[in-house]
């Protein structure tokens, strides 16, 4: 499967693909790739102060 990641956000983000950390990927703000895997995990490098009011 080839899944094209865009990132639109501030912040970069950390893909890994196939669970695998060593083929893993930093996509920068702007930025848009294709990666090819069966499974593709988006990490998100600065996670923002909504998501911790939101674990209040």
């Amino acid at each position: 499967m080839k899944v094209r990641v865009a990132n639109e956000g501030d912040t970069p983000i950390r893909i890994i693909v196939d669970g695998d950390p060593v083929f893993g990927a930093t996509l920068e703000a702007g930025a848009e790739m294709v990666w090819d895997g069966e499974l593709v995990e988006v990490q998100d490098l600065e996670p923002s102060q909504g998501a911790a009011e939101d674990d209040e």
